[in-house]
């Protein structure tokens, strides 16, 4: 069993964006919007997570879609690599436990 996440690619000033909600998710938070708007609000996420509609621009390209083909929320936030791993370290769900002792290592 995986857990399948949307990562956008392409973007000219970043690798990788993942959408915050997902990854939260994904790592069992109890409530992933509410983990994403706290770890905003913190001074290691502040001014952090990207709303995708600020990251497209005036570009002509369309929103997203996730798995189901659904498009995404022009107010989903997305994070780059080093905010997905902020997050899940100063989380306490039991599934981030290894991402912290490899910090620790």
């Amino acid at each position: 069993m995986g857990i399948e996440l949307d990562v956008l690619v392409g973007h000219p000033e970043h690798d990788l964006l993942f959408v915050a909600t997902q990854v939260a998710r994904a790592a069992g938070l109890k409530d992933p919007s509410v983990a994403v708007r706290d770890h905003r609000k913190t001074k290691h996420g502040s001014g952090h997570g990207r709303m995708l509609e600020a990251l497209m621009g005036d570009s002509p390209i369309s929103r997203p879609e996730d798995h189901l083909g659904r498009c995404l929320r022009c107010n989903t936030v997305m994070f780059i690599e080093s905010e997905v791993y902020a997050m899940l370290l100063r989380s306490r769900a039991p599934q981030t436990v290894s991402e912290r002792a490899l910090q620790v290592a």
